[in-house]
């Protein structure tokens, strides 16, 4: 834990839809990143819970399941106090403020009610509650910005000025990583392959010969099947394994499958361009080879995108009150979001654009947007952690730069603050 003199020593949370990230404030990344994901499992009437690295063993009657909805926002408060339970166990939360990133359109119902649990089951003497666009630009050293926030459930473009959100500006798409993790299934189950979790396949190295083993590696196989000659592969029968559980693991495989295999061109064109192809093996020993159709999922965030105009206030895209737009891709979803706020926000906000999130990390996504950006503007700069792993904690690293600073301490919400005039007053003190 890291603290400075006159500041309140914080945790430093973000529970992302797919991800959550877990730390004090003054450290440089989060000490706890595990899945949002819950296993369940009854035993004797009562429910046992599971988190982090207990789910990645196998047990009969366990079920997998998320405390948010399709929006990513909480929906299940049950089992998101579980989640928290277990990102403060050993922590005496009551000696420590909560500094909590959220996303950027949480509705008010749901932001007064998790400060009602910080405050009332945690007992918490502070609080704060930041948008993640907002400490996300933080981290990037910007207070005028375009978050392109790319994540698991959507993408987010929401424009900050001067260290606030600009209200009802923000655009959303349903593009996200959830949507591309199906498209790429499609491609690989087109190549007959299927998806075989660790848990439910035994792996047996043959032994072989050096020459034996170098000449399997020139000679293997090309269309996806599995290599008899360098493994012994036996199929694993557990009737007992739920369809979620199931569903959970090979929802992990295909994400790193995908993450290793697919890239953004460097040029759309009419007439392909050939790619390297590029090898991955599973669980089974099946190789999953691509080569130009490495580019074909992630290109779906450069075609043209549907776009939900998103109210700060409510939360649901169908209460903001504006019509559905399209977009060509991420390039057009950025500008469209510039070109609604005023003109004296523009020139600031096209050189403070922002990507974070898991999904921008496709190779070639940065450099891609940059230069179709560069054809509808001038001066362009798009600012991007290099690191895979800090585009995916931004928001986090925001939030505990931000705990620190001695002239934040003003803004936290306290619990006499909370006491006093009840859950609503986080609206004024969190902005």
């Amino acid at each position: 834990m890291y603290t400075v003199e006159n500041t309140v020593p914080a945790i430093v949370a973000d529970f992302g839809s797919h991800t959550s990230k877990i730390g004090y404030a003054g450290e440089d990344i989060p000490h706890n990143i595990f899945p949002s994901r819950l296993g369940v499992k009854e035993k004797n009437g009562k429910k046992d819970y599971i988190c982090g690295g207990g789910l990645d063993t196998r047990r009969d009657g366990l079920e997998v399941v998320s405390p948010f909805d399709q929006d990513g926002l909480i929906q299940n408060w049950s089992d998101m106090e579980k989640l928290i339970d277990y990102s403060v166990t050993n922590v005496e939360t009551e000696d420590f403020a909560f500094m909590l990133a959220e996303p950027s359109y949480n509705p008010k119902d749901l932001r007064e009610k998790m400060c009602e649990l910080l405050f009332e089951k945690y007992q918490s003497p502070a609080a704060y509650l930041g948008r993640s666009a907002v400490l996300s630009a933080f981290a990037n050293n910007r207070t005028t910005a375009v978050v392109l926030d790319c994540g698991a459930c959507s993408t987010t473009a929401v424009p900050v000025f001067e260290g606030s959100l600009v209200k009802n500006k923000t655009l959303r798409t349903m593009t996200g990583g959830n949507q591309l993790n199906a498209k790429f299934k499609e491609q690989i189950t087109a190549k007959g392959i299927d998806i075989k979790p660790e848990y439910s396949v035994k792996k047996t190295r043959i032994n072989e010969s050096v020459e034996e083993e170098e000449e399997e590696e020139e000679t293997g196989s090309n269309d996806g099947e599995t290599l008899t000659r360098k493994y012994n592969v036996t199929d694993l029968s557990f009737p007992g394994t739920t369809d979620s559980y199931k569903s959970y693991r090979q929802t992990v495989l295909l994400e790193q499958s995908k993450e290793a295999l697919c890239k953004v061109h460097d040029m759309p064109s009419v007439e392909p361009v050939l790619q390297p192809t590029e090898k991955y093996e599973l669980p089974d020993g099946t190789l999953i080879e691509m080569g130009l159709e490495r580019c074909k999922v992630p290109e779906a965030l450069f075609g043209e995108l549907l776009l939900s105009p998103v109210s700060n206030d409510s939360g649901i895209l169908k209460q903001s009150g504006l019509p559905p737009s399209m977009s060509k891709g991420l390039p057009g979803m950025v500008r469209d979001v510039i070109q609604s706020c005023d003109s004296q926000m523009h020139k600031d906000m096209y050189v403070g654009i922002c990507l974070t999130g898991g999904t921008s990390n496709f190779d070639g996504l940065y450099e891609r947007l940059t230069r179709e950006l560069l054809v509808l503007h001038s001066k362009v700069r798009v600012i991007a952690a290099a690191g895979r792993a800090e585009r995916r904690y931004c928001a986090w690293t925001g939030g505990s730069i931000l705990a620190t600073f001695t002239e934040f301490q003003k803004w936290w919400l306290s619990k006499a603050e909370y006491e006093e005039n009840g859950s609503g007053f986080v609206h004024r003190k969190c902005q």
